[in-house]
């Protein structure tokens, strides 16, 4: 586990923090972000609001989107592995793992035919590609040989019953957590995620707030699903959309409209923008 500290920065100026999960939180039914969402950021972080996404994503996706929408050039990405500052091109927080605790996972993957992904650095090293963009490799030897440092592991099936069997005794494997509570589905197939046991979203908001030197700011967080709780749970006040998964609505103070009603955006706009405005008025 390693973390990074720059030197702090005072910036006062800030209103407040908003920290907001990516997927099923901001994006539509296809997957992308709504035009008025866009807007909405835009317009928060001009009006001196510092808007950080939290995400499962890697750090290049968790970049891309947040320079589309105009968020601060701070984002969380990894489920809380990692916080990165692309303006000045450095990570300011890694809690990572070593990879050889990876090996005897990465034996049963292959010998049970799942797909293994390790993200290391702004990589995805897999057994098998289920994503374009990944990098396939034989073995772990080379990346051990250069100690390389895991933010991430993601398993991925077609089989349920079979990755189901690993969720169970994952234990046995590797003693790390996962982000999930149960595994999830989407287009790639059945997956869960590991990750280090002291590695959350709320933990990664916390540190950023107290690198910034922004001890006493009002920190309103957005989410979906469990990986979000430490994020409820460390935030002054907690949203999640209409679409969540009802295990959470117990950690949040209210809900917003569903995301493909750009209901963060809609929150946004009624109760900090235009409630901003009407008090200068």
């Amino acid at each position: 586990m390693k973390y990074y500290l720059a030197n702090l920065i005072n910036i006062s100026s800030y209103k407040k923090m908003i920290c907001t999960d990516i997927d099923g939180t901001l994006t539509l039914h296809d997957g992308n972000i709504g035009e008025f969402t866009i807007e909405t950021i835009k317009n928060l972080t001009k009006n001196g609001y510092l808007v950080v996404l939290c995400t499962a994503r890697s750090r290049e996706s968790a970049i891309a989107i947040s320079k589309k929408v105009g968020a601060s050039p701070y984002v969380i990405c990894s489920n809380g592995a990692e916080i990165y500052d692309y303006k000045n091109n450095r990570a300011i927080y890694s809690n990572t793992t070593k990879l050889n605790l990876y090996t005897k996972l990465w034996d049963y993957c292959c010998q049970n035919k799942m797909f293994i992904s390790l993200s290391i650095d702004n990589k995805e090293y897999v057994n098998e590609k289920f994503w374009p963009e990944q990098i396939k490799i034989k073995n772990l030897n080379k990346l051990l040989q250069e100690d390389a440092k895991v933010k991430q592991c993601m398993i991925v099936s077609n089989n349920y019953k079979t990755i189901l069997n690993l969720f169970n005794k994952k234990e046995q494997f590797i003693p790390l957590k996962s982000a999930c509570r149960k595994i999830e589905h989407e287009s790639c197939g059945f997956w869960f995620n590991l990750l280090d046991n002291n590695c959350s979203k709320g933990n990664a908001i916390l540190f950023l707030r107290d690198h910034l030197n922004l001890h006493d700011i009002e920190i309103i967080s957005f989410g979906n699903d469990y990986n979000d709780i430490s994020m409820f749970q460390n935030s002054t006040k907690a949203y999640a959309v209409a679409n969540c998964d009802e295990e959470i609505i117990e950690y949040v103070d209210d809900l917003t409209l569903a995301s493909h009603e750009e209901g963060v955006a809609l929150f946004l706009k009624d109760s900090i923008l235009y409630s901003s405005k009407k008090k200068k008025i």
